[in-house]
């Protein structure tokens, strides 16, 4: 199976799901970050933009919690390999698709965006993400020095799929693991 065919590949996001569960019992069982308060369970609906046919409608889930003290209310959403925080399309298919259009054919890019129902609008967004917000952020910043010899930034979804892709023979586990490090993401505040 190669990269491409996890997007439109229902049983790859239940798999994510169950990783993504098993995260939030993790932060379920902590206190509030911020009072030491209980955790209570306030999950979300995503629009899942992205999923493939057949996918289940938990998959569009969000697993997050909100502090039950009096006066704090603060919110915990654990980091997902489904989601990007602060993007509408699961991280796959953002990841994918701006990879793919630094290697693949225009006809072939126009085929998955099709099949993917993404417009080509969305798709510049997210090459201009790639290219122009993500490098900036103290995310990229404080992880760059990681990747030896330094990574091509105006490619950066390619070359990141391609550096975790080739620290394993399996396809599916380079996936795994470019999503779970994307999953630590958290935007900066404007």
């Amino acid at each position: 199976m190669n990269y491409y065919d996890f997007a439109a590949e229902p049983a790859f996001f239940l798999f994510l799901l169950e990783i993504d569960r098993c995260v939030a019992v993790e932060a379920h069982g902590r206190p509030c970050a911020e009072c030491g308060g209980k955790l209570d369970v306030a999950n979300f609906w995503r629009s899942g933009y992205g999923l493939p046919e057949g996918a289940v409608d938990e998959c569009r889930m969000r697993f997050s919690f909100s502090c039950r003290s009096a006066g704090c209310r603060m919110r915990e959403t654990p980091e997902s390999l489904r989601f990007l925080r602060g993007k509408a399309y699961v991280s796959i298919v953002i990841v994918l698709i701006s990879a793919v259009r630094h290697g693949l054919s225009p006809e072939r890019v126009k085929a998955l965006t099709t099949r993917l129902k993404v417009s080509r609008q969305t798709v510049a967004n997210w090459l201009k993400w790639w290219r122009e917000h993500f490098p900036s952020t103290d995310f990229w910043k404080t992880r760059r020095a990681y990747f030896m010899p330094s990574l091509e930034e105006m490619r950066l979804s390619l070359s990141l799929l391609e550096v975790f892709g080739n620290q394993t023979a399996d396809t599916r586990d380079g996936v795994e693991r470019l999503l779970r490090w994307l999953s630590a993401y958290r935007p900066t505040p404007r």
